[in-house]
């Protein structure tokens, strides 16, 4: 896939385009007009944020049904990611992870058949309970959540996120539809940030918790002491 990513030169304003194929890096270049050098560095979840990005071109351009085929891949990419660090990386580093641990979790997840249990169990995983619910009990306790998601408050946030993402995407794919609309992307995208975002506020929770229950049980229990030659 073509990743586009336009970025504005910090010393003189004008637009450029970073361009990459995959996943390769984005190579550096030299502003044309003044000669600055600019890099683009990838986030944390570049596949995701690759995607959101050739989304927002398509829609740039136009193509609404491209749009929202991006927009529902990167949200199903996260949430598969994060399913995936939750259930297999607690207690074990990255290379005690095998090749049938992997395979065990895809199996397993594949059993999920259905976004809304997916999403469901990736929420609980990090959080403890269902999506909404956690949604619900997040905007009461914290007034910046609570601004982000007011949209939702007296709806379910995960019927909203199906709906407009992934019934939007499954329209395309398994009946052929290619008329989206303007504000059928409009929505998508929206929706989507709105589940991105949150997918990535649930796993920042998460590691917080299981980082704070590392350092306990290390301070708990403290490492021997490495012995000593005189």
């Amino acid at each position: 896939m073509l990743s586009i990513h336009p970025i504005h030169c910090d010393a003189c304003g004008k637009e450029h385009q970073f361009t990459s194929t995959g996943s390769e890096q984005f190579e550096q270049m030299q502003c044309a007009h003044c000669g600055a050098v600019l890099v683009f560095v990838d986030g944390a979840f570049p596949v995701v944020e690759r995607l959101m990005m050739r989304s927002a071109f398509e829609f740039g351009k136009g193509d609404w049904t491209v749009t929202v085929i991006l927009t529902a891949i990167a949200c199903e990419s996260l949430m598969s990611f994060l399913n995936k660090k939750w259930t297999l990386s607690p207690g074990r580093i990255p290379g005690e992870i095998t090749v049938k641990d992997e395979e065990a979790w895809e199996e397993k997840f594949k059993d999920l058949v259905t976004i809304r249990r997916k999403l469901n169990a990736t929420s609980r995983l990090m959080v403890g309970c269902a999506l909404d619910e956690y949604v619900r009990g997040s905007a009461k306790d914290n007034p910046q959540f609570a601004k982000i998601y007011k949209p939702y408050e007296g709806h379910s946030p995960i019927d909203a996120f199906i709906s407009s993402v992934f019934h939007r995407r499954n329209k395309i794919v398994h009946s052929g539809f290619i008329d989206s609309t303007e504000q059928d992307a409009a929505d998508c995208r929206a929706k989507a940030m709105d589940l991105l975002v949150l997918l990535q506020i649930m796993d920042r929770n998460k590691y917080e918790g299981f980082n704070a229950s590392l350092t306990h049980k290390l301070t708990e229990k403290p490492l021997p002491a490495l012995n000593s030659t005189k």
